[in-house]
């Protein structure tokens, strides 16, 4: 079983800089993370065809490759807030908000 990660397993960012214009830069939220690259990807089409812009990312932790799945950018934090939030309850999730980093 590769269930999506928890959230203590999540990593979760402070809150993002403010970039020259004044507006925060760019965040993502990040729904799930998976030991295994095809429950993430289906994750991410299933998002996709249900009409968010999803996207895989890879990191190494504790010797193992984890893809995590997100949706985003926003440039706006209150706009990835409220993502969150919509995603958390339609996919029965604890999404965090992380710095989007491309």
């Amino acid at each position: 079983d590769d269930a999506p990660a928890t959230p203590l397993e999540q990593t979760q960012l402070a809150p993002a800089p403010l970039a020259p214009t004044g507006l925060e830069l760019k965040s993502a939220v990040q729904v799930a993370s998976f030991a295994q690259a095809a429950n993430a990807t289906a994750l991410r089409d299933r998002l996709v065809g249900d009409g968010y812009t999803a996207f895989l990312s890879t990191v190494k932790r504790d010797g193992q490759t984890v893809t995590r799945v997100a949706v985003g950018p926003f440039i706006d934090r209150a706009d990835a807030a409220a993502e969150k939030s919509e995603l958390d309850g339609r996919y029965d999730v604890q999404a965090a908000i992380v710095r989007f980093t491309y």
